[in-house]
């Protein structure tokens, strides 16, 4: 029983200084600097009111001196706890330097001029401070067992021998019953931080599949990229499992629940722990891998996944697959909403070529209106028709191009937040128009992007213009016709935004 308690003990503590050293730290630091502001303040009123109360009572020079050297310590701590980050050495050297002169003035105060009266205020100190401070048992009783001997040195040299015996007793005492009073607060603290931190834990952490819940994993990835350095490439997964909603409908909701645990269990066994895991909702998760020096590391780790997942389909007799979409993040900064509106195009461009596999954007935010001219995409997968519409608008608009659905989709990805209106043919390589237009519709951020459609085929109209298109024009089109049909369209627009703010107001 012992046995089992010493080693829940150990396990607790070893848990608590690991998982806790920041905490620890931010708890020494603001002890340090109310412990040294105490013993200044205290120290002053005992210089000046002593005298008053024990007639004949002067100060020495220790207790002039601890003054200053308090308020120092006082200085330094409140100056440094003010920092945004701190040093775990930087701290443990600050308290440990000061408990030290402490002792120091302490043992001087109650031996030096006190050669026939008990001491006063070493026990009290032996019983104090590892109470306050946090530090391994190691590392404070190593400090404390040394002024403990400096201690007895100095009281069989300047007491009398019978006081000597009696403040050693006394020491020793105040040793002991700190070692336990040490332990039973270290151990409350520990068992303390322990509960906090399995409750932030708990509300951390979707309790389906054991990784980050949505709010959490959103957070950290967006303080990660507001923080992250240049030269720090990193990539955003999201993945969502293949046609969820037909496994629900014909194996249930409770195996659904398994098969989703199951890709909790297949992502914490395939990514780092330094990479951020999180559920998004439903049956779609989002990952962020860090440190990632090549896009080919990204693109194992995908295989990976669809292997196991293969796995997991034996366990069920029922093909289970995933589609994955990527944004890779080099050199460039951006923001979350960039990152993962990329990867949200990378996941429909992936669902909408079959499903089953993984598409990657890079993210790139260096590009720059040359002037003040709004931006145009131009997407048709035949080169003259779009060198016809260059000539006929590169006058009035900075113009990209797309030859295919897949890569306008990562052209709306990248430039949505300059895009000022989309051309767009409807036949075109993986992927086609239709599928640029319902992933445009059900995009709150670029929905409101007007899209003219250029199409030989005038029957699909209807469809188009219920998808959300502006205006649709037959090809073989008439550059003046376009020209007029695109101011028209972005006037609508307009129009539309002056009308919903006078709304709004």
């Amino acid at each position: 029983m012992l046995k089992e308690s010493i080693s829940t003990w150990r396990q607790e503590r070893d848990e608590y200084f690991k998982e806790g050293a920041s905490d620890i730290v931010r708890t020494n630091m603001m002890m340090l600097f109310q412990v040294s502001f105490a013993i200044t303040v205290l120290t002053g009123l005992l210089i000046l009111l002593t005298p008053y109360i024990i007639i004949g009572w002067t100060p020495t020079v220790q207790h002039v001196l601890l003054v200053p050297v308090s308020a120092f310590f006082c200085f330094i701590s409140m100056y440094y706890k003010s920092r945004p980050k701190q040093s775990t050495f930087v701290v443990n050297f600050m308290c440990l330097t000061y408990i030290g002169c402490i002792f120091c003035f302490v043992i001087a105060m109650d031996t030096f001029q006190l050669s026939d009266m008990p001491s006063s205020f070493v026990p009290v100190l032996l019983i104090a401070i590892p109470a306050l401070f946090v530090f391994r048992f190691r590392i404070i009783y190593m400090e404390m067992i040394i002024f403990e001997i400096a201690y007895v040195v100095v009281l069989y040299d300047k007491k009398t021998l019978a006081m000597a015996q009696n403040d050693f007793f006394n020491s020793v005492v105040g040793l002991l019953t700190s070692a336990i009073v040490a332990f039973i607060i270290q151990r409350l603290r520990a068992q303390s931080y322990m509960a906090q931190n399995q409750y932030k834990r708990l509300s951390m952490t979707d309790g389906l599949t054991g990784i980050m819940n949505k709010s959490n994993s959103e957070y950290v990835i967006r303080q990660y990229l507001e923080c992250r350095g240049t030269d720090d490439n990193c990539a955003l997964l999201i993945l969502d499992v293949d046609d969820f909603k037909l496994v629900n409908d014909t194996m249930g909701h409770q195996v659904g629940d398994d098969i989703l645990g199951g890709m909790g269990k297949i992502l914490q066994q395939t990514f780092r722990s330094t990479d951020t895991l999180g559920r998004f909702g439903g049956d779609e998760f989002i990952i962020l891998m860090r440190h990632i020096p090549e896009e080919e590391i990204v693109e194992k780790k995908c295989e990976k996944i669809f292997s196991k997942i293969r796995e997991l389909s034996k366990k069920y007799d029922y093909k289970l697959s995933c589609s994955i979409g990527i944004s890779f993040l080099k050199g460039e900064t951006a923001s979350y909403e960039r990152v993962f509106q990329i990867a949200d195009t990378a996941l429909y461009e992936a669902k909408a070529s079959g499903k089953a596999k993984y598409a990657m954007h890079a993210v790139n935010e260096t590009y720059a209106l040359k002037g003040d001219k709004p931006l145009m995409l131009i997407a048709d997968d035949n080169e003259i028709n779009r060198e016809i519409l260059k000539l006929a608008l590169q006058s009035d608009y900075e113009i990209v191009e797309a030859d295919t659905g897949s890569r306008t989709l990562e052209q709306i990805g990248r430039f949505q937040e300059k895009l000022a209106i989309v051309l767009l043919d409807l036949v075109m390589p993986d992927g086609d128009g239709y599928q640029v237009l319902k992933y445009m519709k059900n995009r709150r951020n670029i929905e409101d992007i007007p899209v003219v459609v250029i199409s030989a085929d005038s029957r699909s109209e209807k469809d188009v213009l219920q998808l959300g298109a502006a205006d649709m024009i037959a090809k073989p089109f008439d550059a003046e016709i376009v020209q007029i049909r695109v101011r028209n369209a972005l006037k609508s627009k307009m129009h539309l935004k002056k009308s919903i703010m006078a709304e709004e107001e």
